[in-house]
């Protein structure tokens, strides 16, 4: 976290610089472990954890990567702006899922 504070200034930057690619990439993790999963034959729930459980994980391996393993806490900033790609594209892939599994209310509707 520290390092990521220390480089609030480059994270203008390197949204507009990152910002595109991490969510065409970030997309991507959520199609492609989705079918991968659903031609594997799991269920679609199941199918849905591993697709959000992927595009999550991505961000620990970036943010561990630049800054224990390379020693460069500037790149920390692109691994942040994939933070919030990422949590925006999972929770808008939770909220359609939540959506298209929605039953229609049918409480008010009459019989004959």
């Amino acid at each position: 976290a520290a390092a990521v504070v220390a480089q609030g200034r480059a994270l203008v930057p390197a949204s507009l610089a990152v910002g595109p690619a991490a969510l065409v990439f970030d997309v991507a993790i959520v199609v492609a472990l989705s079918a991968l999963a659903r031609l594997a034959g799991l269920s679609a729930e199941r199918a849905a954890a591993l697709a959000i459980t992927g595009v999550l994980r991505n961000v620990a391996v970036a943010l561990t990567v630049a800054v224990t393993l390379l020693d460069r806490p500037d790149l920390a900033a692109a691994a942040t702006v994939h933070v919030v790609t990422m949590n925006a594209v999972a929770l808008a892939f939770v909220a359609l899922r939540g959506r298209a599994n929605r039953s229609p209310d049918l409480s008010d509707v009459k019989d004959g």
